[in-house]
């Protein structure tokens, strides 16, 4: 077996301190791999910045003592256009590390715009007294790149034209900042080392607070109206790891190929890993456009926070997102719109999926979780599938809540699974919660399930039938029937035989005819439905 890989010292902040490098996924390994000069010294760190922009990027060099001056920096963009650059200092410090330092105020022009209405120039004035980029281990292998600002602003200059008796076209944006922090770190051999060495990066990128506001006014077709943007606490991370081989195992896997599984898991203990993470804090979008052709139309979007994870490591495969707090309404003419407003919340939102991975003669933890809990929309949506107001109009939710443990076929860990049964040998499956829930009725669940993958004997079709038991409650499912029927929805024939469909499947309590119970059991082979074996 291959060693792990082990990592020198490498910081991020100045500090030294010892941690692992982790690394990109493999097409972008690929592309960052690039070989660059030994040391860290302004002439690589521009070169590392040259190379990432390409050929466009053009500057006058000079040398003022240890620092390297970059005059009249431009980008050139397509169509004849460029943006004109502040000039930029890479300063040599005493601890080897290179600093990128740039006025605190200075503007960024877009240049040589073309077409009969095209503007002379676009300017933004940059604000930005604390901005620090600091260059640390830029070499044939590694990169260790921290950018910080504690503010940072960019306001547009008012674009104005001139357009005859309509009036002026006008565009003004402004965009604001603050506690921002990035950090990149990576150990990335050249392309032809690439796999037989292994590689590595990590990466963050948080912001406390970010607020975008724009307005325009184009009279000529009729059209106002602003644009707003707040978001806070937002955090982003890469923490990833490919050991020497790991990165041509993971490009030859094109599709899942069952086969591989033995050198995959091999892979991962020796420290394959992949980590992506997000979280946001509060965000607010608000549109407001009092004129259009169509009309005036206004949207506005909230949530109070969202995340979500990816993870694939030793401990197994985590997928995960989710938001709380989400809020939408819009007023206003849309083509093919049927309502001129309308408005939506959901309380919560969450998918999850976690995948222990398999082990010689143990039981792996899954999980399974979608979740929509407190969906609640306006009269206008009600109105359309029930105008004559006849259901209650209480929150909707969509619930299944499951875990458990599923259990190997040893053909799967040797490399020679069988094409036609199920990579497994056991399975049990814990209904934490089911919850249908609406318009006056609710059905929910909860139980536990055996299934063995080894007795033939047991299996119905192409699966066994468990061992365990299921119990499910029902309220308002009556009350429903009839409303529907009020609504025309179905019709009388059609509602005796989903009352004797309900009769069937449930136990109606003594105290409440609408509230039914029904029992599910599983043994030996037979299934049980309410006292009632029906197999």
């Amino acid at each position: 077996m291959q060693s792990r890989p082990t990592f020198r010292q490498i910081s991020l902040t100045g500090a030294r301190v010892t941690r692992p490098a982790w690394a990109l996924p493999a097409a972008a390994l690929a592309l960052l791999a690039q070989p660059l000069q030994a040391d860290t010294t302004p002439e690589a760190v521009w070169q590392l910045i040259q190379e990432e922009a390409g050929p466009v990027l053009t500057a006058q060099e000079s040398r003022r003592g240890s620092d390297l001056v970059l005059s009249h920096p431009r980008l050139a963009l397509p169509d004849g256009a460029w943006l004109a650059l502040p000039n930029i200092t890479l300063r040599q410090q005493s601890d080897g590390a290179v600093t990128l330092e740039l006025p605190p105020n200075f503007p960024v022009e877009l240049q040589g715009l073309t077409g009969p209405d095209a503007p002379e120039k676009v300017t933004l004035t940059i604000t930005a007294p604390d901005l620090q980029a600091v260059f640390r281990d830029i070499d044939a292998e590694d990169i260790d790149v921290a950018i910080s600002a504690g503010s940072l602003s960019a306001v547009m200059e008012p674009i104005t034209q001139a357009t005859g008796w309509n009036g002026k076209n006008t565009l003004v944006a402004a965009l604001t900042l603050d506690d921002l922090s990035f950090a990149w770190l990576s150990q990335l051999p050249p392309e032809p080392e690439l796999n037989a060495k292994g590689a590595g990066a990590d990466a963050h990128l948080s912001l406390g607070n970010l607020s975008l506001d724009a307005r325009a006014v184009i009279p000529s077709e009729g059209v106002e109206g602003q644009v707003s943007l707040n978001l806070s606490e937002l955090s982003l991370a890469l923490e990833a790891l490919f050991p020497p081989g790991g990165i041509a195992l993971m490009e030859s896997a094109d599709a899942p190929d069952l086969q591989k599984l033995p050198q995959f898991l091999a892979m991962l203990e020796q420290g394959l890993r992949l980590h992506l993470r997000y979280q946001m804090g509060p965000v607010q979008l608000a549109i407001d456009m009092p004129e259009l052709p169509e009309g005036p139309f206004a949207m506005d979007l909230s949530m109070a926070g969202s995340d979500a994870e990816f993870s694939l490591d030793r401990n197994g495969l985590v997928y995960d997102k989710g938001a709380e707090g989400t809020a939408f309404s819009f007023q206003g003419q849309l083509t093919d719109m049927p309502l001129d407003n309308l408005s939506l919340s959901i309380a919560e939102m969450r998918e999850t999926v976690r995948l222990g991975l398999p082990s010689a003669g143990g039981a792996s933890d899954w999980a399974l979780l979608y979740k929509f809990a407190g969906i609640d929309v306006s009269e206008t949506i009600w109105d359309i599938f029930d105008p004559a107001r006849q259901l209650p109009r209480d929150p909707l939710s969509l619930v299944l809540d499951l875990t458990g443990t599923w259990t190997p076929d040893p053909r799967l860990l040797s490399g020679s699974p069988s094409a036609h049964d199920l990579p497994l040998t056991a399975l049990t499956a814990q209904l934490n919660e089911a919850l249908v829930a609406g318009a006056g009725v609710s059905f929910s669940g909860e139980g536990a399930l055996d299934f063995d993958f080894t007795d033939r004997s047991r299996y119905i079709d192409d699966l066994p039938v468990p061992e365990g038991a299921l119990s499910f409650l029902t309220k308002g499912a009556n009350a429903l029937l009839d409303n529907l029927v009020a609504l025309g929805a179905i019709s009388p024939d059609e509602l005796t035989g989903a009352r004797f469909a309900l009769m069937f499947a449930g136990k109606a309590l003594s105290d409440d005819p609408d509230v039914l119970t029904t029992e599910l059991e599983f043994k030996d082979g037979s299934i049980v439905l309410n006292g009632m074996k029906i197999r």
